[in-house]
């Protein structure tokens, strides 16, 4: 109880500014606890918007991707491929041509069906040729032709990735080691960094697709050391086996919202970051005008206590010092420089007083002088 009353015997300007503050600094916290539940519930919805528009542009990759797959075998059990890979060396110039015409029309038809898709190519190893949409090779890239045969891969996604390119095959016959042919597409990577690029670029931040697993990454921005910690992001998101969800990640002295989505169909995480000053700007003005008033707070108590010492707190100590001159007999008039105010008045009094004190003085002292007097005349008078 002495602890929260400890202000019971101090002094009256000691008081007013602990009055003054406590009015003061909770209105403050409230108003910096608004500002920050403000500035969290306007971050959790533009983070819920963003990871909202990243699952839009992940969902419609995931069934470009299904559905590409899905009609991939229509094209892989094509009859001209299918005789063409078999039989090539034994037709005629005419036939052969003919059927691979008919053939780089359906992969064109293939090529068109999807903006996604750069390329479609059918693998034919038998006549040493790889036959394109809209061309016909003259030979057969064994490396590539290696890398494309689905039986060959380690993962369970649909994608092979080789040489910063990406594919989706499917070879004939499927379960052979050395297959007849492949027919593959080439995604577009160009075309996934403009998917990309429309859920962070335009606010100033960057999205990457990551597969962690084979280390192939698709970027839609250029700052690689941000994609960097974008990628180690990532580990941290898959050691924690967190599959969605937005956190924060600091670059460059800077705040940067981070919003993450995984595919399985892809393997791969889908990583967003905006810099905070771009999302929340609005707030940030808020926060420098807190920040301004929180100054103006500071003048407002130095203004406050200037005119509170010049006001109340001198004219205070100048009337006790003058009642403790007064208790040590030195009847001292104040010398009065207010206007009508209370001080005036009560210096007013004070000397009102003063005076009454040194007028009964100076007429006790004269009653003494004459009794002392009358007495040494009766004590003359009985001689």
């Amino acid at each position: 109880m002495k602890r929260i009353f400890f202000l019971q015997d101090s002094s009256i300007f000691k008081k007013i500014m602990a009055a003054f503050l406590a009015a003061l600094l909770p209105l403050m916290a409230i108003t910096w606890m608004i500002n920050e539940q403000g500035a969290n519930n306007i971050r959790s919805e533009i983070s819920d918007s963003i990871l909202n528009t990243t699952r839009f542009y992940l969902d419609s990759l995931d069934k470009e991707a299904e559905r590409i797959s899905r009609y991939l075998p229509n094209y892989v059990m094509d009859r001209d491929l299918m005789e063409v890979a078999a039989t090539g060396e034994q037709m005629n110039s005419y036939e052969r041509s003919y059927k691979i015409l008919d053939i780089q029309h359906r992969l064109d038809l293939m090529k068109n069906s999807s903006l996604f898709i750069r390329e479609a190519k059918a693998y034919i190893p038998h006549i040493e040729r790889t036959v394109l949409s809209n061309s016909f090779e003259t030979m057969l890239n064994e490396e590539e032709y290696e890398a494309m045969q689905p039986g060959r891969k380690l993962y369970t996604e649909p994608f092979i990735y080789w040489q910063d390119r990406l594919f989706i095959t499917m070879q004939y016959p499927a379960a052979k080691k050395e297959p007849l042919y492949v027919v593959g597409v080439e995604l577009s990577t160009g075309k996934i960094k403009e998917t990309l690029a429309q859920i962070g670029n335009s606010r100033g931040g960057q999205t990457v697709l990551v597969n962690l697993e084979r280390g192939w990454e698709i970027n839609s921005g250029s700052d690689l050391e941000l994609h960097d910690l974008m990628k180690q992001f990532a580990f941290e998101k898959q050691a924690a086996k967190m599959d969605e969800g937005y956190d924060t990640i600091h670059y460059k002295s800077k705040r940067f919202l981070t919003v993450f989505k995984y595919s399985s169909l892809w393997n791969s995480y889908m990583i967003t970051s905006i810099p905070e000053e771009k999302v929340l700007g609005s707030l940030q003005v808020y926060k420098t005008l807190f920040w301004w008033a929180c100054v103006l707070a500071v003048f407002i108590v130095l203004f406050f206590t200037y005119f509170l010492i010049r006001l109340i707190y001198r004219p205070l100590i100048k009337l006790v010092r003058s009642f403790r001159r007064m208790q040590q007999n030195e009847l001292e008039p104040i010398v009065i420089d207010r206007g009508k105010d209370e001080f005036g008045y009560l210096y007013q009094a004070f000397n009102d007083t003063v005076k009454s004190l040194k007028t009964l003085i100076e007429e006790n002292y004269e009653q003494q002088i004459r009794t002392q007097r009358s007495e040494l005349k009766r004590l003359q008078s009985a001689n």
